[in-house]
């Protein structure tokens, strides 16, 4: 006859159709020793598998799923012998064979479906072969599996039924179902790591005014709600319901159900609360067991679970021992399951079983061991938060400890002191180059010594600041060392910023002097002979340089580096990237930023040569290229969206020593580097200005498969590296924290403000001071950190740092503006600042207008590609400003009126799509201004290179800044020789 299906028969039958996990068959493999009557052992099975209702089943196929028949003939097919390998057929929904191994040892493997039998019935199957075998007679089933099954289709329509599928709903409206781990897919595979309670540890746990089993769950939810990636999984808990009912102690058959949970732990709540809660959720779910609707759990992607089970001791029996060699675990729909298994002596054993292409050995052993931490701290701390209860592995100490102790550098040296000590012991070595010129360490310290003379007579030393309005240039670097060398601080200022900025700076710096290049050029061009004044050497307290960088007020602020600070970070960059092996440094970038400093001071450190990258040089691919080999560069600092646009169409060789910094460093870059160059050293560079340029690297090892994110993996010598929760505490491995940094190189503070907010002291080392960054990150179990992001609204674009509250203020102080909010849109080089504003009543703001503005406000990086007008800013119930329902970017504007793709002249054509492909967009008309729609410095270096290989002809960056559109650029490209006979191909 037909039997009644229940909601765990249906997810099994269901999963067989379609191939799912929690269709496989279950394996009972059991070790027999001893002399063993094979005859005897057949007619034991046989026996007992006539005698069970699950065992007389069989699975018959119908439109929909199999279903499941009893009354058939006895389906059980017999013992087969001299195999290990057997399997449910032909509908049959148990199978039993014998691997013969020697004449005293045997295995006896035993099968089952999951939809009529599940693990410990599976064991009950076992038991009653034992029993039959030993010569007594089969155990009568107080309750079969026909009778179960009509108990539980009556339950359907009883009174209590809709309640019970009211709770469920409610329960599953709580419990998340997320789409899985993308690019992950499922093995097929189980693999199990095992630890075992200690028995001290077991005894404070039982001596909870709760049942042991939903303590050592609620635990084990602690632990995943603490392991990031974890927390969002789906939660079930593999009940078996032969726990709950003594008349079904020993019925063989499917009733261990996979229940959904909803309770999850909250970060402020007590331990004791959670437990409590969750107790009574365990409770709620045994009444309502019988009515889960079938289709909650199967499938789900990324589940984790729970059970308990039982072990299998060894049991003499018939003249042999019959012990277990492999058994059923929880069900294989999980991709993580916790079996706290209750052993025949009283123990408990921990079984992680886990799927080896979600989660590798390493995570799950972590993850058994933060269990066994918080198992641990539960007597302790009944009262303590969730949040706070303390559950690091002895591991996650030692990354940490790793993290936060890195032996300082011994002695390190002044700038000034190093300038003086390279003179001395190599006067005629190149020190710095700029085109044809070379100075040697000799002329580079007589030269910074004159300046500092001059500054010095002036009365110009410590505790002064002194501004170098000045392009990246020989005389840029002859004048900073000379304002260190009189002890004053340099405070550098680009030329190429608005000059409402510039002079913002100054007057907030106030400084004693301000040179340009002129004034510094006139000053060593003069003959007369300067007095010989004695210049001190500054202390390593003493300022060095004021560095400004975008405030979260809205207003730049200006980061005091002191002498020390700077003297530990280039010992450090030195030692850690083993820069002495360099032997010419590219100076690459503004020195207004502190990105070009590695390569500014290293080269000294080194007592290398210093070598000025013109302009050109960096906006051009070709330039850029020959800039490298002319001067056989050797070490460049870059920012890898800079690096990026200058391989994008060029083949040459790169240096031997690549530094990557400002921002994270794309696989896809890094296999462009390894391709060119394949014996180049690789280094992610990180730390904020506020630290000393960096604080921590990363060396790309060579050869090996690239992560989705570079990781950093060797703080910086004398950086302290700690990764924080809110509260301060240690971050697991595996989840998300904010980094602070201590040690040596932590800035005095900001100018005005030498505390600053973001400084705090350290709790453990009395003393001494740490920069709470606002980077957060992940700790990997290698000790390594993987950036995730930023705790506030500050953004890097193209390796500048800006807080997005300086965009807002710059925009809220214009005319007509009521309120402005900034955000950022894609990713790489592409990143871009949008902004969206409301108007004051009556008032018509004119965008164009509001962009050149901001241009002669805020530094190129910061200005926004796309401004959009809206009527009122979305809000959230507490009056903030809702960000996530901000309008996407492609409603920010309107269609031109004369769209590029429109025209008919082939070069403008292939410029259109040059520009399209750059820009990702086809919003733009053929006379649009394209640094209006969102091009920058970045874009026109590839458009340069990309026009050069499709024209064949120069195309220098300069053209395209000065013919921003591409009507103009197309008719300035003709006067450079285009041929009208070329470009029907080329299209």
């Amino acid at each position: 006859m037909n039997l009644p299906l229940t909601s765990r028969q249906k997810d099994v039958l269901n999963a067989m159709k379609t191939g799912a996990p929690d269709g496989r068959t279950l394996t009972l493999r059991l070790k027999l020793e001893g002399p063993l009557d094979r005859h005897r052992l057949a007619q034991a099975a046989e026996t007992v598998a006539a005698s069970l209702d699950a065992t007389t089943c069989v699975l018959r196929n119908a439109p929909e799923m199999p279903v499941l028949i009893s009354g058939e003939d006895m389906p059980f097919s017999g013992l087969r012998i001299g195999t290990d390998e057997t399997a449910c057929t032909s509908g049959a929904t148990f199978a039993a064979s014998l691997q013969i191994d020697s004449p005293t040892v045997a295995q006896l493997l035993l099968q089952t479906s999951p939809a009529i039998c599940d693990r410990a019935g599976l064991a009950l199957i076992a038991q009653r072969i034992i029993t039959v075998y030993a010569g007594e007679d089969v155990p009568e089933e107080d309750i079969g599996l026909l009778a179960y099954m009509e108990w539980r289709a009556g339950m359907e329509t009883a009174p209590e039924a809709a309640t019970g599928k009211a709770y469920w709903q409610d329960i599953l409206k709580h419990q998340p179902s997320l789409p899985g781990l993308p690019g992950k897919p499922r093995s097929g595979e189980r693999r199990t790591v095992t630890r075992h309670l200690p028995g001290k540890l077991l005894h404070d746990l039982s001596g909870w005014d709760l049942p042991l089993d939903a303590v050592l769950q609620a635990a084990w939810w602690i632990a995943i709600a603490r392991t990031d990636d974890l927390a969002s999984m789906p939660r079930f808990w593999q009940h078996d319901s032969r726990n709950d009912y003594p008349p079904m102690q020993d019925l063989a058959g499917p009733l261990d159900d996979r229940l959904p949970l909803a309770a999850t732990p909250e970060p402020d709540e007590t331990v004791s609360h959670f437990l409590e809660r969750f107790h009574a959720e365990l409770n709620a779910h045994r009444s309502h067991q019988e009515h889960r609707p079938a289709s909650s759990a199967s499938g789900d992607e990324g589940a984790i679970g729970f059970a308990l089970g039982k072990d299998w001791a060894a049991i003499p029996a018939g003249g042999i021992t019959w012990a277990a060699a492999e058994h059923p675990g929880p069900h294989p729909v999980f991709d993580l399951a916790l079996d706290a298994v209750m052993t025949h002596d009283g123990a408990v054993r921990l079984d992680l079983h886990y799927d080896p292409a979600r989660h590798g050995a390493d995570k799950a052993t972590l993850l058994l061991d933060r269990y066994l931490a918080v198992l641990a701290a539960l007597p302790r701390h009944r009262d303590t938060s969730v949040q706070a209860l303390p559950v690091l592995t002895e591991t996650e100490i030692a990354l940490h400890a790793a993290l936060a102790a890195p032996e300082p550098v011994d002695d390190p040296e002044t700038m000034p002191a190093l300038l003086v000590r390279w003179a001395l012991q190599r006067p005629l070595a190149p020190a710095l180059v700029s085109g044809e010129q070379t100075w040697t360490y000799n002329d580079l310290e007589e030269k910074t010594r004159r300046l500092a003379c001059h500054l010095a007579r002036r009365g110009i030393g410590p505790g002064a600041l002194v501004a170098l309005v000045m392009p990246r240039s020989a005389l840029l670097v002859l004048a900073l060392h000379a304002v260190m060398r009189a002890g004053a601080a340099f405070v550098p200022l680009d030329p190429g910023w608005p000059a409402a900025r510039r002079n913002a700076i100054i007057g907030q710096t106030a400084p004693a002097l301000v040179w340009d290049e002129t004034t510094v050029a006139d000053l060593l061009g003069r003959d007369e002979l300067l007095p010989s004044i004695v210049l001190p050497s500054p202390a390593m307290t003493d300022v060095a340089y004021v560095l400004f960088t975008s405030g979260s007020t809205g207003t730049p602020k200006g980061v005091v580096v002191e002498h020390g600070q700077l003297a530990s970070y280039v010992a450090a960059a030195r030692k850690g990237m083993a820069l002495s092996q360099c032997r010419r440094f590219a100076l690459s970038s503004t020195v207004a930023a502190d990105l070009g400093h590695t390569a500014l001071f290293g080269a000294l450190s080194a007592g290398a040569a210093l070598v000025i990258a013109s302009d050109e040089d960096m906006a051009d691919s070709q330039s850029f290229g020959a800039f490298l080999s002319r001067q056989a560069i050797d070490c460049i600092k870059i920012t890898p969206s800079h690096l990026g646009a200058l391989l994008d169409t060029s083949r040459y060789h790169l240096p031997s020593a690549i530094v990557l910094g400002g921002e994270a460093p794309p696989p896809k870059l890094i296999e462009t580097i390894r391709r060119r160059s394949p014996g180049s050293r690789i280094f992610n560079h990180y730390g904020p200005t506020e630290t000393t340029v960096g604080a921590m690297i990363g060396e790309v090892p060579a050869g090996q498969p690239l992560p989705d994110a570079i990781p950093l993996d060797k703080p910086l010598a004398g950086c302290r590296i700690l990764l924080r929760r809110a509260d301060f505490t240690r971050t697991p491995a595996g989840a998300i924290g904010e980094i602070y940094i201590g040690g040596a190189q932590v800035a005095r503070g900001y100018l005005g403000e030498p505390a600053g907010r973001a400084f705090r002291d350290d709790p453990e080392r009395p003393g001494e001071r740490l920069y709470r960054t606002g980077d957060l990150a992940r700790l990997n179990l290698d000790g390594s950190l993987t950036l995730a992001g930023r705790a506030d609204d500050q953004v890097k674009i193209r390796g500048f740092r800006i807080e997005l509250a300086e965009v807002e203020a710059a925009l809220a102080s214009l005319p007509g503006v009521a309120q402005a909010v900034a955000a950022v849109t894609g990713e790489g080089d592409g990143r871009q600042i949008v902004t969206y504003l409301t108007a004051e009543n009556g008032y018509t703001p004119d965008l164009k207008a509001i962009g050149g503005q901001l241009r002669s406000r805020l530094p190129d990086a910061a200005v926004p590609s796309t401004i959009a007008i809206l009527p009122d800013m979305p809000r959230l119930p507490n009056g903030k400003i809702d960000r996530a329902a901000l309008p996407a970017l492609e409603t920010a504007g309107s269609e031109p009126a004369n769209s590029a793709h429109e025209t008919t002249d082939p070069l403008e054509a292939l410029v259109a799509e040059l520009i399209h492909g750059l820009l990702g967009t086809d919003r733009i008309g053929r006379e649009d201004n394209i640094f209006d729609l969102g091009a920058h410095s970045l874009i026109v270096i590839k458009l340069a290179a990309r026009l050069r290989k499709r024209l064949d002809i120069p195309v220098p960056p300069s053209l395209i800044f000065e013919h921003p559109s591409i009507a103009l650029l197309s008719e300035r490209l003709r006067g450079e020789g285009v041929s009208p006979g070329q470009l029907p191909a080329l299209v």
